[in-house]
């Protein structure tokens, strides 16, 4: 946007001419014609200070970085000994719709993605809707709009901008012809799968050309290059003209070995070196194969030519396929533990039942790594490979060599904070190993707490002597210490500014500190409502003015989902949320949830914190139908919740609910609370401790995750349940050599008192492999349904084994023990049952799907049936 600056500089000549010092008078901001006094923080002048150009070119230049304003104008207002400075500034107006009306010609969604320069919520800018118009224009072309016109047009709409695109698509124009060059027609005419008369839509037309370009280089054009152009006829009518290269033909031949093409034409399709080319190919084959177990592989390979066909053969001796049997390492035994778990997070662990190459190398490289980040600068790792009849073992001889201590630690430009101070601060003290990697944290650590201080601009480096004693000396240049002028939040539309300040760890006033600035930036990112957050921090003197540009995203969101539970069936789900109700950061959501045997619905709203506390509170209404093989019930009920992360990975949850619940069947003996049609009431109050230490919460390959859940049912408003309720789930997941997965579970659950037939404890199915869904436990003994329990104790473990070559898929054998008792008396290991079988695991992006084949060992061999079960995602 053009910056319109009128300044009135007449008095500046009359001060040149005269020699006269003029003193300020008033300064003024009226923005969209309102006063703004907080606008003076960012002018460097006040009241009875001589006008000074430079400080109000700075002053209008910190205006413009608050990225906030469409235009500034000054005016100087001359009074008899002063002059008025009076800034008139309009402000940046925010895109609240956009909308498309006439012949769209394609669909609104695709018209909405294409747009990238203007979106809702974001800033207007008038040269933003001629770009938006041009990429418009540009999707239209691209699906055979061709004199595609396109009016915008902008209003007023609440406050905000509408933009309004008049859009006349126009015709789709059809192929008269399409001229192929005379050398192209025999590869590519009849593998076009267009035909004259058919309509023209460009972007369809580059999709075949990339496929036929595609087939041509499986055929060994890997050098053809492809292209088109197109002339209009008339209003009807186009020429599509297809021109290009094929290049020389190029064949590989692999002799003694089977390997991917895919993996060398890369190196082949530009105009390479064919000598480079031909070396790398070999570099290439051997890694593939070492990768498969061929450790020792080896290859030639050279190019004979005849005319315009290239042919490269490569001589492949694989030799023996090996497993890896063994790593092991030659070094001090204390320095072995933590090796290997090193290892483990520096490497990938791949999907091969055989003894990868490139891994063996990655480990070599790895324990280097390890060494020189304890003090060994010259650690040797020296890697043999030793035989056995089909596998080996990698032995890594390490020599560490002599390690590199620090013998001094001093400090320059320190003041005011002591020597040892800082010494605490770096992680730094004489005597202990030094290393490079120490160095620069120690260097890092010594620099935030300094900005911490207010040194924002604070610099630190590093003196190194010495070979094997290392003296230190940091010097430092701390700068101006910064205390916090002003807090400034821009691009607020929505949202109420109180809010938004709640969510600052920083105060005006304070010393600057860099840590509560990404304090405040990790809680404004958390919040939800910004699709943008940039920070500025302007210096005035020893004060500094941090700027939050903020862009709110889209309150509304609306999701559709589906999925299949072994217990309901497929569900689907749809869900409609605003995440900034009335502009108080308070998000609200409705979710409607349907299956054959399960329907539920919610409704809930949530503020991310509580009096001040970062404190997550959920308040949600909730009405449920879910039919079960001993009975079917319709619950209703409201919930308060409250969630306090503790740390990245942990958070505790308190809940309060009641509930009124409807037994509208029951297939087993009616108790004091299971009565059809009488509903009863629970009160309960609830807390859950929860720690997730999985490298994936959807397909975890190691770490553990554990919940702890204490639940008291209390006679209170009229309700009928009084029990405790405990319950503890544990996973723990470990990845072995040959990529195999150990994946398994614990749940222990104890309830006291008198519950409700819904509340009890139930398994079978994923819990229980063995039996079908909730089969597992006590029945009833006239109707053979199973009632539930008040003690659950199970336990699984399963091996996920790796199918070569399909990396997402997995072989399962499980193990399952445990069972459901009514009470403390059945609890013995007699009563365990014990299931084993097959399955298989698929990983998707939501989790794996899962299908097994169990049967419950502990029922006599003529009782005992195999149980198919299915599954999408994980039991935590």
């Amino acid at each position: 946007m053009r910056r319109k600056i009128f300044l009135i500089l007449l008095f500046f000549f009359f001060n040149l001419i005269f020699g006269e010092e003029i003193k300020i008078g008033e300064i003024k901001f009226l923005v969209d014609g309102k006063e703004r006094k907080e606008l003076n923080e960012f002018v460097p002048l006040k009241k009875g200070d001589n006008i000074n150009w430079e400080k109000l070119k700075e002053g209008m230049q910190n205006l413009w970085k608050t990225d906030e304003f469409a235009s500034i104008e000054v005016e100087l207002l001359k009074e008899e000994k002063s002059q008025n400075i009076l800034f008139l500034i309009k402000r940046k107006r925010v895109v609240g719709k956009i909308t498309f009306k006439g012949e769209k010609g394609v669909s609104t969604g695709k018209l909405t993605n294409a747009i990238t320069s203007l979106k809702k919520g974001g800033l207007f800018n008038q040269s933003y809707v001629e770009k938006a118009r041009e990429e418009i224009l540009s999707k239209l072309k691209e699906n055979g709009f061709l004199d595609a016109e396109i009016d915008p047009l902008v209003r007023d709409f609440k406050g905000r901008k509408e933009v309004i695109f008049n859009i006349k698509a126009g015709k789709r124009r059809k192929i008269k012809e399409i001229l192929i060059q005379d050398f192209l027609k025999q590869e590519i005419e009849e593998k076009l799968n267009l035909r004259k008369g058919d309509l023209f839509i460009p972007f369809k037309l580059q999709r075949e050309i990339d496929r036929v370009l595609s087939n041509l280089k499986k055929k060994g054009y890997l050098r053809a290059r492809l292209n088109y152009d197109f002339k209009k006829v008339n209003k009807e009518w186009v020429l599509i003209e297809i021109s290009g290269s094929l290049g020389e033909k190029i064949k590989m031949e692999f002799k003694g070995a089977s390997i991917p093409v895919e993996i060398l034409t890369p190196l082949w399709e530009g105009d390479t070196l064919e000598e480079w080319a031909l070396e790398e190919s070999k570099i290439k084959i051997q890694k593939y194969l070492r990768s498969k177990g061929f450790l020792f592989a080896e290859v030639d390979a050279h190019a004979e030519r005849d005319g315009d066909k290239l042919e490269l053969v490569f001589d492949i001796k694989k030799g023996n396929r090996y497993r890896l049997h063994r790593i092991k390492f030659d070094t001090e035994k204390n320095d072995i533990k933590d090796l290997k778990k090193f290892l483990q997070d520096y490497t990938e662990p791949t999907i091969s039942l055989w003894a990868n190459g490139e891994l063996i190398d990655n480990y070599e490289n790895g324990i280097k790594v390890f060494y020189k980040d304890r003090g060994y600068s010259e650690v040797g790792v020296k890697k043999e490979i030793l035989k056995r009849r089909n596998s080996v073992d990698v032995l890594f001889k390490i020599d560490k060599g002599k390690f590199t201590v620090v013998k001094s630690v001093s400090f320059e430009g320190n003041e005011p904070y002591r020597g040892e101070e800082l010494k605490s601060v770096s992680g730094i003290s004489e005597g202990a190993l030094f290393s490079d990697i120490f160095l620069e944290n120690a260097v890092e650590r010594i620099r935030i707490f300094l900005m911490n201080q207010g040194y924002k601009n604070a610099k630190v480096s590093a003196d190194v002597r010495g070979e094997r004693e290392k003296s230190i000396l940091f010097k430092i240049d701390k700068g101006k210490r910064f205390k916090i002028r002003k807090l400034y939040l821009s691009g607020l539309t929505r949202t109420k500014e109180f809010i938004v300040r709640k969510m600052l760890r920083i105060k005006e006033g304070d010393f600057y500190s860099y840590e509560r600035v990404q304090a405040t930036l990790k809680n404004l990112q958390e919040s939800g409502i910004f699709s943008e957050i940039k920070v500025r921090e302007i210096e005035i003197d020893n004060e500094v003015i941090i700027i939050f540009i903020l862009r709110e995203g889209e309150s509304y969101h609306v999701g559709i989902g589906g999925g299949y539970l072994e217990r309901s069936g497929p569900r689907g789900s749809i869900e409609f949320s605003h995440n900034n109700i009335l502009g108080l950061a308070t998000s609200g959501s409705s979710v409607l949830q349907l299956s054959p045997k399960e329907k539920r619905g919610v409704i809930s709203l949530t503020n991310k914190s509580f009096i001040g506390f970062k404190i997550e509170n959920i308040t949600s209404l909730w009405w449920e139908k879910e039919e079960r093989k001993s009975f079917t019930y319709e619950r209703r009920g409201f919930a308060i919740s409250s969630v306090e992360k503790r740390s990245d990975y942990s958070l505790f949850l308190l809940r309060y609910r009641i509930a009124r619940t409807n037994l509208l069947s029951l297939s087993v003996k009616e108790s004091a609370i299971d009565r059809e049609y009488r509903p009863f009431y629970t009160s309960s109050l609830s807390a859950s401790y929860l720690v997730d230490l999985r490298d994936d919460p959807f397909n975890p390959s190691r770490g553990r995750y554990w919940i702890f859940n204490i639940e008291k049912a209390f006679p209170a408003f009229g309700t009928e349940s009084n029990f405790w309720k405990f319950s503890f789930n544990l996973q723990h997941i470990k990845t072995f050599p040959y990529d195999i997965i150990q994946n398994s579970f614990l749940r222990i659950g104890y309830i006291y008192g008198k519950a409700s037939i819904a509340d009890r404890f139930f398994a079978g199915g994923s819990s229980f492999r063995g039996e079908k869904v909730d089969e597992l436990g006590p029945k009833d003994p006239e109707t053979g349904n199973p009632i539930g329990g008040n003690i659950i104790f199970l336990a699984n473990t399963e091996s996920l084994l790796p199918v070569f070559p399909w990396d997402n898929l997995r072989l399962s054998v499980f193990f399952d023990l445990g069972n459901v008792f009514w009470e403390k008396g059945n609890f013995k290991l007699s009563n365990f049952n014990i299931a084993s079988g097959i399955g298989l695991w698929y990983k998707t992006p939501v989790g794996p799907f899962k299908i097994y084949l169990g049967y419950n060992f502990t029922k006599p061999s003529l009782k005992r049936k195999g149980v198919i079960l299915f599954n999408i995602g994980n039991e935590f």
